[in-house]
């Protein structure tokens, strides 16, 4: 395993909030960071906007100086954990929010869930996520002519929730529920109800916050018997048989997506005897991928694929489905922030 100083509170995505295509400016203002030490976490907030209230340790609330804009961060302890948990307190938050809203959005995690909504002038966004046998809930309410404004500020406050080492103390690795939660971010957001390959290949704006600027994504795949990384200078190695009309859906799994940190036994050439559903773990190795510069020598050699030096950890998430693999995606943990690098797509012929 490999080790981090502090455990970043990760949420299922921003992506979701992201939603639209065109990149809106960021906001210029300045941030304060908030620091709860009863509780245990860190948030970021606009002080040129929101100012702290006299609150209690287990919710701060943050509000405008005219009150039509609030954050606040509520921490409860809880002995109850797993989906039917999670499932009951969706909806008891969502009954008590339509009260005032309509709710556009629900995305419902094993270990936590999102709800987005909006009146006539207002919107709302709250997530909630229990870990270490707390439940966190931070909900954002703003005018819904700011939205532009509002969104980006939005994203900028749940990027920045951590849970200080004191509380995460005995957590001295990769939490196992932020690995699932984030791959359940990932999958909710590009995978489930999506085409991965056209995403990919029409380089779509959902993929955006998943990929690393710098070093872009990158597909093994093999057309034929070798195996081979390709670019999206390469248009991915995508060909005919390419499939663009696949949907998959989560439906099978009756609104809770099971997940597992290990690695399926086989999937690939044999049908799995393990559960279908997610499979995620820390991994030190990656696919092979021969050199085509070697195609004209006697000697065909193994690519040397060039990774950068400053990542953590790699992570390993695949999708098992009616005994076989489906897709295959590794991440790179840079400053504390998975990054997609690589996508698997080699079948048993390789």
């Amino acid at each position: 395993m490999f080790k981090i100083k502090k455990i970043s509170f990760v949420f299922f995505t921003l992506i979701f909030i992201l939603s639209c295509s065109k990149k809106q400016p960021e906001f210029s203002g300045k941030y304060l960071t908030y620091t709860n030490t009863q509780e245990g976490y860190e948030i970021d907030y606009p002080s040129e906007i929101l100012k702290p209230l006299e609150s209690s340790p287990s919710e701060q609330v943050f509000a405008s100086n005219d009150g039509d804009v609030s954050l606040s961060v509520s921490v409860s302890d809880i002995e109850e954990t797993g989906p039917d948990f999670i499932f009951k307190t969706a909806d008891l938050y969502e009954k008590k929010e339509s009260e005032k809203f309509t709710v556009s959005d629900k995305n419902m995690g094993r270990d936590g869930f999102i709800l987005k909504g909006y009146s006539k002038d207002k919107m709302f966004f709250c997530q909630a996520l229990a870990i270490n046998e707390k439940f966190y809930k931070i909900r954002f309410e703003y005018n819904k002519k700011d939205y532009d404004t509002y969104r980006d500020i939005l994203t900028h406050i749940i990027d920045s929730f951590e849970l200080t080492s004191a509380v995460a103390s005995h957590n001295n690795s990769y939490d196992e529920g932020k690995l699932i939660s984030f791959a359940f971010s990932f999958l909710s957001n590009v995978y489930w109800e999506n085409n991965f390959n056209l995403l990919l290949k029409n380089s779509s704006s959902k993929l955006a916050d998943f990929v690393h600027p710098e070093y872009g994504v990158r597909r093994f795949y093999n057309p034929g018997t070798t195996v081979r990384l390709f670019s999206a200078e390469e248009n991915f190695g995508f060909d005919e048989s390419t499939d663009f009309s696949t949907i998959p859906s989560a439906n099978k799994f009756g609104g809770s997506i099971p997940f597992y940190d290990k690695m399926p036994d086989g999937g690939l050439c044999e049908e799995s005897n393990d559960k279908d559903g997610v499979y995620c773990v820390i991994v030190q190795e990656l696919p092979t991928a021969v050199d085509p510069a070697s195609f004209e020598s006697d000697e065909i050699k193994n690519l040397k694929i060039e990774l950068p030096n400053d990542y953590k950890a790699i992570l390993k998430i695949l999708i098992l489905n009616e005994g076989f693999i489906k897709k295959t995606f590794y991440f790179f943990d840079i400053e504390d922030k998975w990054f997609l690098f690589f996508v698997d797509d080699c079948d048993c012929s390789a």
